[in-house]
């Protein structure tokens, strides 16, 4: 997260609250999951979201 990393420099230890978006994807008796590329658990579509 280059992005956090460069918001850091300017605006030092306070928190950050990044927003955050999902999605549930569902087709019949399916769920569409992602497989995380950090740890390479299954979940469902996130995309960022913290405080930090």
């Amino acid at each position: 997260m280059n992005h956090v990393h460069d918001l850091r420099q300017i605006i030092g230890p306070r928190k950050i609250i990044l927003n955050c978006t999902g999605a549930l994807i569902i087709q019949t008796d399916r769920i569409l999951f992602q497989r995380r590329t950090d740890n390479g658990k299954w979940g469902f579509f996130n995309w960022g979201g913290d405080i930090k």
